[in-house]
């Protein structure tokens, strides 16, 4: 098969906005490579290499419907994100119809590759983007075999950087190592714990319909030094959930808030996002030390919601319950090509 529109000019970058950084690609290899993941059927077409590694694209056509009832379904969600807990904005996210495949680890001719990183674009008939529209052009017509005249498709570039030189060594086989898969599933339950005190609450779960109590003891404050000079507490505690949750299975709690920070000061927490002038997400990491369980149940590390010292008499020790984490899909390997295709024929490769 003669592929059609080949001329487009692909850089070792992951970016899909037309950036020219070097040189562009002299050398391609066909992989033709059509693989099931996520619920939906992903293709590599073609690999560009590169003296410092490979870059290749992975194309996904989605329903028009399906993502048009998701648009509408979800229209203006991210005027109202701040009013939303984490756990709302990872329920709205994983229900997009389209997803980027989670890579792990990508193996190239049985060598693990460490420096990987990717971008994604997509052409969305109701959300039409000037700026975008260029470069979606020239990818429906470089992967016109695939993309035919398809409504909504999306395009993840991923680039690997290698030691090994792939202009002039052959390229026998991609292995891609995809991450597991979880599905969150929203709660709202609140209960409060100061140090020597035992907060409960409870909730059924979305699929076994099982009410659960979670137990929130052995609470300890904490503070952030050198971060917001020093003005920010929270609260590390025990949950003990009874009876305990499935394999897999874990619960989320709200332990960020939304605040302006006036600089980025390193510390026991980390800022994510923003500008140093501007809103901020403050994440928080720790670990309670081996204990034994009050109730028989499971038990797991949890964080209070942050709160700022002058709110400490009516913010102190607050712990907000937002959802429940569920395993739905194994770590995934995909070998895009083996050293030959079938009647032994080898793969094709040229030059652009």
């Amino acid at each position: 098969m003669n592929r059609k529109g080949n001329g487009m000019q692909v850089y070792f970058d992951t970016s899909l906005w037309l950036s020219k950084k070097g040189r562009p690609c002299k050398v391609r290899q066909d992989t033709d490579a059509v693989f099931t993941e996520g619920g939906l059927t992903r293709c590599v077409p073609t690999v560009y290499c590169f003296k410092q590694g490979i870059v290749f694209d992975i194309l996904t056509v989605v329903e028009e419907k399906e993502i048009a009832e998701y648009f509408e379904k979800y229209k203006g969600w991210e005027k109202k994100a701040d009013s939303l807990s984490d756990t709302q904005v990872q329920q709205i996210m994983q229900e997009n119809p389209y997803q980027n495949v989670a890579l792990k680890g990508i193996w190239l001719n049985g060598e693990k590759e460490q420096d990987i990183s990717f971008s994604s674009t997509g052409y969305l008939p109701l959300v039409r983007e000037k700026e975008s529209r260029s470069m979606i052009r020239l990818i429906r017509e470089a992967y016109s075999d695939y993309l035919g005249e398809a409504a909504c498709f999306f395009c993840q570039r991923v680039c690997v950087k290698t030691k090994q030189d792939f202009t002039v060594c052959k390229l026998n086989s991609i292995r891609l190592e995809v991450d597991r898969k979880h599905k969150i599933y929203v709660l709202d339950e609140e209960t409060s714990a100061a140090p020597g005190e035992e907060g409960c609450m409870q909730f059924i779960h979305p699929l076994t319909h099982i009410r659960h109590r979670v137990y929130i003891y052995d609470a300890k404050k904490l503070d952030a030094p050198g971060v917001f000079d020093g003005r920010l507490e929270y609260s590390l505690a025990t949950a003990e959930i009874v009876p305990g949750l499935g394999k897999d299975e874990q619960l989320k709690f709200g332990s960020s808030m939304s605040c302006t920070a006036s600089d980025k000061k390193k510390g026991a927490v980390s800022i994510v996002g923003g500008q140093s002038s501007g809103p901020v997400s403050v994440f928080f990491a720790g670990r309670k030390s081996e204990q034994k369980s009050r109730y028989g149940g499971d038990m797991q590390p949890c964080f209070s919601k942050p709160y700022w010292k002058d709110e400490r008499d009516s913010m102190s020790g607050k712990f907000c319950l937002t959802g429940l984490e569920c395993l739905v899909e194994e770590e995934q390997i995909i070998d895009l090509f083996p050293d030959e295709q079938p009647g032994g024929q080898e793969r094709r490769g040229g030059r652009v």
